[in-house]
């Protein structure tokens, strides 16, 4: 070239990676029709976190939302710190949110093929390679499967556990192909600190350990290796992967499932037919019933059982046979399976988690996507020798137009709450989710008698006592007919299950001071009972997280009522639940309040060995403890000075 620049790249590999740009381009400007879409679900729960100060308006602030009050809740505390990226204040516009996630799904996508070219490269010619790496990241990109995680802000953690396994694998490629110790061990180096921050930003990310190991097993020899070292780590890492998957079912095997409505068995079972779902979801988009609502799975398992779904997994262990068949004559297409099948086993087995998610496959539908790549390519190969390479071109040109449309359609929906609610609704019609959503939108419109009635209909089939005190909440909030309100009875209390719906709609009543009104719709009973029964339920019980919130929302109940001594008790259980310097000192101001000065000095003394404990300094929390502390040095000396 005149220029003076070496281009070592054929003309053409340029041309396909410009492709993947326009692909990129394409989605990006489709996602951004998803803007004006809300905030759904487990969002409240994670951003809210932002607002319990106000803000977060410096550095400890900061590290208090990302590791909590006693500096220990690393979870996930990387995809929260990417949230304040958006804003450090809420609530907020869901928008700049949605946009994030957007940026994030594209990048992944430019990566995917980072990894894909790689790690092709290993089996085919370069050509190949790259028009297979282009193809397979170009389909995973457009895929409408992605909506449900790209436009659900919360799913950002999907997002960044996936991108940075996609990382992780690709430097995890480059060590092994790496021809000096000091490129190997910068790029394992790379590696797991890729995979570090995928474990922190979810924990699904760990199963790029099982994926890095079926790298070694499926395009790696030992005669590969130019270092010794090479070998070495192979090594560890396959053993590494065998003690990881020991350690994750010895600890499911003992995880708790009291707060489900299934047990470990019926969920592991059921899972063939989700799998299945996934499947169908991936190979046929148009018209499909994709969504964020699929809980009436585990409504027709507890009415059905597991009955005939469990021969799903006749499906699954065929295509894994043929994975195993065809290892030799097409590794791609078997490695593409494996890949699919080993990214679900921390999410679709025997963990205690609900039953189906559509965002569980933004990493396992890669390997999808290079097996539809692979047919893709294959079908030109097949066109072209017959003397037509247009045809083969336009055949891969209509499939990726083809999966706009859907991509479009789902986008669309997903940018009006409304319209999607009443989709859902539609097509699940055993959702509690769904319907209870259909429900909100419509009370939220002023069309109150209504909303009670599909309240009505919904507890008809499916009995839970949050649905009913969310009935009763909505006649508190508008004069209801006596022919569209209903009463509660002690044997519906008794026979329903917890759920988290009900520390919502209780709080809620509690909060607009509709406790009164609801318990007027008690037939026997009174609000203390209640929340003894709930308190009493197992499935409560089995659950710390919503056992604190639960006791928490009584123990604010007491305290609003003046009556202190239950408040004392619930908030002392709620300690025992969940240990925290907040609790403690919540129980300190309580006994303050009664004049216990030196049992409140006790639990001062707590809040002050947990502050002493914590590895960052928080300002604010000190404050907290010393302006408790001044009040109770105050009171006490006030209480000498009374008695002298």
């Amino acid at each position: 070239m005149q220029c003076g620049l070496k281009f070592d790249t054929p003309f053409y590999e340029w041309c396909l990676l410009g492709g993947l740009l326009l692909v990129t381009f394409i989605t990006g400007v489709v996602y951004l029709g998803g803007l004006p879409g809300a905030f759904m679900l487990d969002d409240f729960h994670s951003l809210g976190g932002i607002a319990l100060y106000g803000g977060v308006e410096d550095f400890q602030g900061v590290l208090r939302y990302l590791f909590g009050n006693d500096g220990l809740q690393w979870s996930r505390s990387f995809a929260y710190l990417s949230f304040l990226v958006d804003d450090q204040y809420w609530p907020s516009f869901p928008g700049q949110y949605k946009l994030t996630n957007i940026a994030i799904h594209l990048i992944t996508g430019l990566f995917i093929f980072l990894f894909l070219r790689a790690l092709l490269g290993l089996l085919l010619v370069r050509k190949k390679a790259v028009f297979l790496a282009v193809l397979s990241a170009s389909l995973w990109l457009l895929h409408p499967l992605h909506v449900s995680t790209t436009l659900y802000v919360v799913q950002r953690m999907t997002q960044l556990a996936t991108l940075f396994v996609v990382l992780a694998m690709t430097f995890h490629v480059y060590a092994l192909k790496a021809k000096t110790y000091r490129g190997f061990v910068v790029y394992i180096l790379l590696a797991v600190i890729s995979g570090l921050l995928g474990v922190l930003s979810k924990e699904s990310a760990l199963t790029g350990v099982w994926l890095m190991a079926l790298i070694c097993a499926f395009f790696f020899k030992r005669e590969d290796f130019s270092l010794r070292l090479q070998n070495v780590y192979s090594l560890m890492l396959i053993g590494a992967a065998v003690s990881l998957f020991v350690l994750f079912v010895l600890d499911a095997v003992g995880s708790s499932f009291d707060f489900r409505v299934f047990d470990q068995w019926e969920r592991l079972a059921i899972q063939g037919m989700v799998l299945a779902k996934y499947l169908q979801y991936w190979v046929w988009p148009w018209g499909a019933d994709m969504g964020l609502f699929h809980d009436d799975i585990e409504q027709l398992l507890v009415v059905n059982g597991v009955g005939w779904q469990v021969s799903w997994w006749l499906l699954h262990l065929f295509l894994l046979c043929m994975a195993g068949a065809i290892r030799k004559s097409a590794p791609v297409v078997s490695f593409g399976i494996c890949f699919f099948y080993l990214s679900h086993i921390i999410e679709s087995t025997i963990w205690p988690l609900e039953l189906m998610f559509e965002h569980r496959n933004y990493l396992p539908v890669v390997g999808l996507a290079l097996i539809f790549g692979t047919a893709l390519l294959k079908l030109n190969e097949f066109v072209k020798s017959k003397g037509l390479p247009v045809l083969g071109g336009g055949i891969i040109f209509l499939y990726v137009g083809l999966l706009l449309i859907p991509l479009i359609h789902r986008v669309s929906i997903w940018s009006d709450y409304r319209v999607a609610a009443f989709k859902w609704a539609y097509e699940h019609p055993l959702s509690v989710r769904a319907q209870l959503s259909v429900a909100t939108i419509l009370s939220s419109a002023g069309m109150v008698p209504m909303a009670v009635d599909k309240l009505h209909e919904v507890y008809e089939q499916m009995p839970r006592l949050s649905i009913r005190l969310q009935q009763l909440n909505l006649q508190c909030t508008e004069n209801v007919s006596q022919e569209h309100s209903v009463k509660l009875t002690r044997e519906e209390v008794y026979r329903s299950p917890f759920d988290s719906g009900l520390v919502f709609h209780l709080n809620e009543a509690r909060k607009r001071g509709q406790l009164t009104c609801v318990e007027n719709y008690f037939d026997g009973f009174d609000i203390p009972w209640l929340f003894d029964t709930i308190l009493n339920k197992p499935d409560l019980l089995a659950s710390s997280r919503f056992h604190a919130s639960f006791l928490d929302m009584v123990g604010h109940y007491y305290v609003e009522n003046y009556n202190f001594t239950d408040a004392v008790i619930v908030w002392e259980k709620m300690y025992e639940v969940q240990p925290t310097i907040d609790t403690a000192l919540r129980l300190a101001d309580l006994y303050v309040q009664g004049g216990n000065f030196e049992q409140a000095q006790i639990y001062i003394d707590v809040a002050k060995v947990m502050d002493g404990n914590r590895w960052y300094k928080d300002d604010r929390r000190r404050k907290q403890i010393g302006k408790l502390q001044f009040s109770v040095d105050y009171l006490k000396q006030q209480k000498q000075l009374l008695v002298q």
